[in-house]
């Protein structure tokens, strides 16, 4: 291995371990969670680590190290979110009450407003799932039977 490229692993080390936590925090207010922003965090500097080779050095290591996070926790929000979709509608009881109830109350106070804002609340679930789902996803959940009227 070349001096400059284990300067170069040297300095990813340095920055990792400096700014972890600033890595993290900015990760966690994307993603939501704060573990799958640890792990987008270390995805993001194995991909560093691997593609050194590819480093100009025209521009700051941290620039370069901050868009590999930002990119890593945009795939991990990307994943939560498909999981999410991907997950049966009917849920399931974890132990912390009865959500089937819950949910089963739910849709009959829905069915209890007027028809007006029984759109509204349909056009609102649209709107959730436009954010939470990537682009080509979108069409998919216009088909598990939320429709835009």
């Amino acid at each position: 291995m070349p001096s400059a490229d284990k300067q170069l692993l040297a300095e990813i080390e340095s920055l990792y371990r400096s700014r972890f936590a600033d890595f993290v925090a900015a990760a966690a207010a994307l993603i939501g969670e704060r573990e799958a922003a640890r792990e987008a965090v270390q995805d993001a500097f194995a991909v560093l680590v691997r593609g050194r080779r590819k480093f100009r050095r025209d521009a700051p290591l941290e620039a370069w190290a901050w868009g590999a996070v930002i990119n890593a926790a945009r795939k991990k929000r990307w994943a939560h979110a498909r999981e999410a979709w991907a997950r049966p509608s009917t849920p399931s009881s974890n132990g912390s009450g009865h959500p089937a109830e819950a949910d089963s109350e739910l849709a009959a106070l829905v069915a209890a407003l007027p028809e007006r804002q029984q759109d509204q609340s349909r056009r609102a679930r649209v709107g959730a799932v436009a954010v939470l789902c990537p682009p080509r996803a979108r069409g998919v959940a216009v088909t598990r039977g939320v429709s835009i009227p």
